[in-house]
């Protein structure tokens, strides 16, 4: 089966990767191609990876979600990760047989992953501020 992979750019600055297809040994370098040429070149605040369209995915897929999750954090993403969109109850498995689940958030829904992220940016800029206030203070 063929992979396609698109994007699209949603709230505060969230790359949202639209997968169809499979993901394995065979289709994995264009899907690492497209998102890391896309998440080297804007660095985005968090990436959503939407699975519902997955149709499989091997170990190499799930080393590849393990990449862009280490290149968002590298490129110094100031809050946010990787979450994934829309997983069937497969792919949900394999996340938690894993243990991928407590670093890949599980959404349903976009709107929903981005509920999450527009927390994670207000709680990293509220933590923030009192860091600069103290500094600002022992100055």
């Amino acid at each position: 089966m063929d992979l396609t992979v698109s994007h699209r750019w949603e709230g505060n600055h969230v790359a949202v990767f639209s997968v169809v297809g499979e993901v394995d040994v065979y289709t994995y370098a264009m899907m690492r191609d497209y998102v890391l040429e896309i998440v080297r070149g804007e660095t985005p605040n968090s990436v959503i990876i939407e699975s519902s369209g997955i149709g499989y995915l091997d170990s190499t897929g799930v080393g590849v979600l393990v990449l862009f999750l280490k290149t968002v954090r590298r490129l110094g993403a100031s809050w946010g990760g990787v979450s994934i969109v829309g997983a069937d109850v497969r792919l949900s498995k394999i996340f938690r047989i894993t243990g991928l689940t407590k670093v890949f958030p599980l959404h349903e829904t976009v709107d929903g992953a981005l509920e999450e992220l527009a927390e994670l940016e207000a709680a990293s800029q509220g933590s923030a501020r009192p860091a600069d206030e103290a500094a600002e203070d022992a100055a």
